[in-house]
């Protein structure tokens, strides 16, 4: 039986404890939340848990697993959620997603990162694509979409195949999580418009 409680151990998904610790080291004050709340389904399944975040605009983080459990070619995501309370049940879904602009198509190098989508008018594109501290960041990635969710009355922010988020060093983590603060509140502060 040991060996069998070891070899769970070893195969256990430990990347929300890990990103957790992550932050704590950056000085943010997160903290692992019990399993089943009802943030963990706001995109979808594959979640393994909350990380709560107690200051800034960024309250939580989901952190989820899409392509199979333990299959090949699956990868983490994560899920920062924002809380707005004007995102009433009214509100039309914006989505804006991230992509990199490069020196040549598909081969050249970064230049910049801009932003694309439908923000419903609010304006959040213009912010975003404004915000140099973002466009030039080398710590910020590449296809990040950010989301309205009224049915939880937050924003959501979502990076996909970032796994190797964990391997990254503690100065390039911690500019990245700062882009990510910078990015909440531009979410805050964009006007909203219901139609």
């Amino acid at each position: 039986m040991e060996l069998l409680r070891k070899a769970k151990e070893t195969l256990r998904d430990t990347t929300r404890e890990d990103l957790c610790t992550m932050l704590q080291s950056l000085g943010v004050q997160a903290s692992l939340s019990e399993r089943g709340r009802t943030e963990e389904k706001v995109f979808g399944r594959g979640s393994k848990g909350i990380i709560d975040i107690s200051k800034g605009p960024i309250k939580w983080i989901c952190v989820a697993y899409r392509g199979g459990e333990g299959g090949p070619g699956g990868s983490h995501y994560f899920i920062f959620g924002v809380p707005d309370l004007r995102l009433t049940s009214d509100f039309l879904k914006l989505r804006v997603k991230s992509f990199y602009k490069k020196t040549f198509p598909i081969f050249g190098a970064v230049t910049e990162t801009c932003w694309k989508g439908n923000d419903m008018g609010s304006g959040l594109i213009d912010r975003l694509n404004g915000d140099l501290s973002l466009a030039y960041n080398k710590a910020l990635v590449d296809n990040i979409n950010i989301y309205t969710n009224s049915d939880h009355m937050c924003w959501v922010i979502v990076m996909y195949n970032q796994h190797d988020i964990l391997k990254r060093d503690t100065a390039d983590l911690n500019s990245l999580w700062g882009c990510c603060q910078t990015m909440a509140q531009h979410l805050l502060d964009s006007r909203l418009i219901n139609y």
